[in-house]
């Protein structure tokens, strides 16, 4: 089985991170996701515009590396893609600015999108994730591992590549099978 993941980092302008790879259960999951990055079957950008836009451009995108992982109209491989997006919490009290609800309605129009999609409607497996699962990713991992993008134009990005790493960690967790260690 092919894992094709996609994880989002929502926000003014959100940051997307992509990786297919076939999980092996005697290898780290960030290992599989840089051999993923090395290989050129991973990706992390910014999307910026507005949310329409963003949601159109994340939507194409979705439906370009689902057809080239052949889960297109000619289904090719067992693939299994992965949808996670960094979720929102409202503090009562916090300090809100005029966007601050736009994760979520990037979320909730992303979500209607792909239902809408009948290339997505029922393929993609679209899960949240807390902005505080990321953090066990720190930077300087990602740089050791050789996945860190500096500059302005990949800034949204990297969260997007934290949320990717603890998907697959978590993933990992749940295809490991019965009664192995």
């Amino acid at each position: 089985m092919l894992l094709n993941l996609i994880a989002i980092d929502p926000g003014g302008e959100t940051g997307v991170a992509h990786a297919l790879y076939k999980p092996k259960s005697d290898e780290p999951p960030h290992i599989t996701v840089v051999k993923a990055f090395k290989a050129g079957r991973g990706e992390a950008f910014q999307v910026m515009g507005s949310l329409n836009d963003q949601c159109i451009a994340i939507r194409e995108f979705l439906l370009e590396i689902m057809t080239k992982a052949g889960q297109g109209k000619q289904r090719a491989y067992d693939v299994r893609t992965i949808l996670v997006y960094e979720g929102f919490v409202l503090h009562p009290y916090a300090n809100l600015h005029s966007d601050a609800l736009s994760p979520v309605e990037l979320a909730a129009k992303l979500t209607f999108y792909l239902w809408l999609e009948p290339e997505t409607d029922g393929k993609v497996d679209v899960r949240m994730q807390l902005p505080s699962e990321m953090q066990v990713i720190s930077d300087d991992m990602l740089r050791r591992w050789g996945l860190w993008q500096p500059g302005k134009s990949n800034d949204d990005a990297m969260p997007a590549l934290k949320h990717l790493i603890v998907l697959s960690r978590k993933l990992q967790k749940e295809l490991k099978p019965c009664g192995s260690s």
